[in-house]
C-alpha cells in the first residue's frame, strides 16, 4: 500500500485522481500534504493526515486547524530539504516504501527538473499524477491495463538501461540499449495489457493526455 503526498501545482482531476488511486487502494491511504498541496488536496475534497513544510505558500490556512498540532509539522524556510522531500521523509518514517506524488505540473521549471531529480534518485517514489500525466519509475517489471490507443513516452533514468521486454507497445523495446543521455521515445500502446520489464536499469514512463 503507497503513501500519497499532495505537493504545490496543478493536479489531476477527481476522476482521474479515484481512477488511478483505485489501482492500489485495498485499505485506508496515509495522505501527507507539503505545503500549497494541502490546497490542492483540499480542491480534491481529500483530507490530509499530515501537513509539513514552512508553510510559507498555502492559501486555506484554516486546514491547520483541522489536524491535531503533533500532524503539522513547521519547518524554517531557510532549510536544505524542499517541502516535497520533507513529505517524502515523513512518508519512509511512517514505514511506506512506496510513495506517489499528486501535484507539481504547471510549475517553474526549476521545479519541475528538480522534482524530476527527487523521482530519479529516490527508489520509494513509484508514480507522479500531474494534471495532463502520470508518470511511473520501472524497475524490473510493469504491467497496466485499459491503455490501448494511448501514447506513452520512455527515458532511461540510470546510466544505462537494457534488456529489456515489451508487450503491448507498438515499437517493441527487445534489443534496445539506452544510456541516461539517450533521447525517450514516444511509443503507443496497441493492447489492452501493456507489460514492460527491465533487467538492467531504470525507465521512466510518462502516460500523455491521460483521462
Amino acid at each position: 500500500m503507497p503513501g500519497i503526498l499532495f505537493i504545490g501545482g496543478e493536479g489531476p482531476s477527481r476522476e482521474k485522481y479515484d481512477t488511478v488511486i483505485s489501482r492500489f487502494q485495498d485499505e485506508k491511504l496515509t495522505i501527507v500534504a507539503a505545503d500549497s498541496g494541502a490546497d490542492l488536496a483540499f480542491e480534491l475534497d481529500v483530507k490530509p493526515d499530515y501537513i509539513v513544510g514552512d508553510m510559507d505558500s498555502i492559501v486555506n490556512t484554516r486546514l491547520l486547524e483541522e489536524l491535531p498540532v503533533e500532524n503539522i509539522i513547521i519547518h524554517p524556510e531557510d532549510k536544505d530539504e524542499t517541502d516535497t522531500e520533507i513529505g517524502i521523509s515523513l512518508l519512509e518514517k511512517l514505514g511506506f516504501n512506496r510513495i506517489i506524488l499528486v501535484g507539481g505540473g504547471k510549475g517553474r521549471l526549476d521545479h519541475t527538473i528538480a522534482l524530476l531529480r527527487v523521482f530519479e534518485r529516490i527508489p520509494s517514489l513509484i508514480l507522479w499524477l500531474t494534471k495532463k500525466e502520470e508518470i511511473y519509475r520501472i524497475e524490473k517489471s510493469f504491467e497496466v491495463k485499459g491503455w490501448k490507443g494511448n501514447t506513452v513516452s520512455l527515458f532511461p533514468i540510470s546510466e544505462r538501461a537494457e534488456d529489456m521486454h515489451s508487450e503491448g507497445l507498438k515499437w517493441k523495446l527487445d534489443g534496445h540499449k539506452w544510456r541516461r543521455t539517450d533521447f525517450g521515445v514516444s511509443n503507443i500502446v496497441t493492447a489492452d495489457v501493456l507489460y514492460i520489464s527491465i533487467e538492467n536499469g531504470k525507465l521512466l514512463l510518462i502516460r500523455n493526455n491521460a483521462l
